[in-house]
């Protein structure tokens, strides 16, 4: 249960396990040994979060690249220097 988990001890594991340990979720979420270790902790869900977590930080990057795409296709039709 992850009740009495504090938000960022949560992100703390998603973040080690990303840039300290080069792990994606997926590979985080089918791993058995973090399973086991965030199952004997009390935080079994930890690869789910990691999951979407991941999804909706995809999904954000996709509006920032779309506004940066639109933006500059603004600016090269508009502007003439």
């Amino acid at each position: 249960m992850l009740k009495n988990i504090k938000q960022n001890e949560i992100l703390s594991i998603i973040s080690k396990a990303k840039k300290n340990n080069l792990i994606t979720a997926d590979i985080y979420a089918s791993n058995p040994a973090y399973f086991k270790k965030d199952n004997q902790s009390g935080k079994s869900q930890i690869g789910q979060i990691h999951k979407i977590y991941t999804n909706r930080c995809k999904d954000r990057m996709l509006w920032i690249l779309m506004i940066y795409l639109n933006t500059n296709i603004l600016f090269r039709d508009n502007l003439r220097f």
